[in-house]
């Protein structure tokens, strides 16, 4: 009997350590959502990730369009050698030709300058849907 007692209590003593008493947190009772914000209010990897590659999108966003303006400005003062080559030309169709090339080219310059513009105006790249110009996204809170 003595050793019925002896195993059923060693067999409990075990059950209770394999079990997490009530007063101990269980991990999985509650996870922290990804991306939610850690005990110091420090950022977890998902969201230093996220506003990491936020950051390299805006950088990339005003390199291109750095890269564009300085294409541009190039590409004009093109049309202004073609423009003025043409008044040279004798041959009046030829010449017709030349100023009807560059009035074409300085067509889709104006096009690609609006096209720049509303380019500048778009909220920046990684900002998420809907959002507008100068708002920031809202705060994750932890899932409780």
């Amino acid at each position: 009997m003595k050793i019925v007692l002896s195993v059923f209590l060693f067999s409990a003593m075990l059950l209770g350590q394999a079990t997490p008493s009530s007063n101990q947190p269980s991990q999985s009772s509650s996870p922290q959502a990804p991306g939610a914000a850690g005990p110091r209010g420090e950022m977890s990897p998902n969201r230093e990730m996220r506003e990491e590659r936020r950051q390299q999108m805006m950088q990339q966003h005003q390199q291109a369009m750095a890269e564009m303006k300085a294409d541009m400005e190039k590409m004009r003062r093109m049309v202004l050698m073609m423009r003025s080559e043409a008044l040279k030309v004798q041959d009046v169709s030829t010449r017709d030709a030349m100023q009807t090339n560059a009035d074409l080219w300085g067509a889709l310059l104006d096009h690609m300058q609006k096209h720049m513009t509303q380019m500048e105006q778009m909220p920046h790249p990684g900002m998420g849907m809907g959002m507008r110009p100068g708002t920031q996204p809202p705060e994750e809170k932890p899932k409780q």
